[in-house]
């Protein structure tokens, strides 16, 4: 990864993370010592807090350690989305494990947001970015396949340098959309690992660029990878510039033993 956190970073995050624990728990009690001395002054009606948020906490038993806990959760959740954008993580996973992690993430099924779980997070990612750039390759691959005898330009157990991939895209009134977004970024992505450039910034994509095509009501676009024109049947057709890292996708997919070989 390119960008990978430096140890006083992550030693100043997991500082800063208990801070804002701290903080936010020395917050809780001046505001319920405020709602207090309200209610004692102006009156049981009253609130600091609109919609009477904060007597949820402070009545009821386990009102402030509800508060603490939910307050954790939320800050702990924030944490770790941080160290997955800021150590370029997501870049280099699929789509379907980015949404596992997420789901993760929000279900709160993530360890505590200490020095040695962050290492430990990112020595992992670290160690399998080979892994994932072969599952990225591995989706794509399957983007065109399985083979349709409708689309011949589709080769049956490989990748070819000339590729359609169905109902991508539709025109509605002559207004086009881009269907499969996050597929047309992985073709772009991957080959701009595989030719060691690491991944593209967003807004400078393929399906960033083809939206801005079909804004113009346009049916063609190309990078320095690929070229790329749709139709109305839902197609987009693709044609590979690069053949050598064509060789190398069939290459890393065949290694999935779901998938073919490069035999016709």
């Amino acid at each position: 990864m390119s960008n990978i956190i430096e140890k006083h970073e992550v030693s100043r995050l997991a500082e800063e993370y208990q801070n804002i624990l701290n903080k936010t728990h020395e917050g809780l009690e001046l505001l319920l010592d405020a709602q207090a001395r309200m209610e004692m002054i102006f009156g049981q009606c009253s609130s600091i807090i609109p919609n009477n948020e904060l007597r949820l906490y402070s009545s009821g038993i386990g009102g402030k350690d509800r508060f603490k806990n939910e307050s954790h959760q939320e800050i702990r959740k924030n944490a770790w989305r941080h160290v997955l954008k800021a150590g370029e993580i997501e870049n280099f996973m699929t789509t379907q494990d980015k949404g596992i992690i997420n789901t993760k993430i929000n279900n709160n099924e993530i360890p505590e947001f200490t020095i040695e779980n962050i290492y430990g997070t990112l020595e992992g990612f670290a160690l399998s970015v080979n892994d994932n750039i072969q599952k990225i390759a591995n989706d794509v691959y399957r983007y065109f396949h399985p083979y349709n005898s409708r689309y011949k330009t589709n080769k049956k157990y490989r990748l070819g340098e000339k590729a359609i991939m169905v109902d991508a895209v539709e025109c509605v009134r002559g207004f086009w959309r881009l269907r499969y977004d996050s597929e047309v970024f992985d073709i772009h992505r991957l080959c701009c690992l595989l030719d060691g450039k690491g991944v593209p910034k967003r807004g400078d994509t393929l399906d960033s660029h083809i939206r801005e095509k079909m804004w113009k009501k346009e049916t063609e676009c190309e990078n320095e990878y690929v070229f790329c024109r749709w139709y109305k049947a839902g197609t987009i057709h693709f044609k590979f510039k690069r053949p050598d890292l064509v060789k190398k996708i069939n290459e890393l997919a065949g290694n999935d033993t779901d998938l073919p070989g490069e035999g016709e």
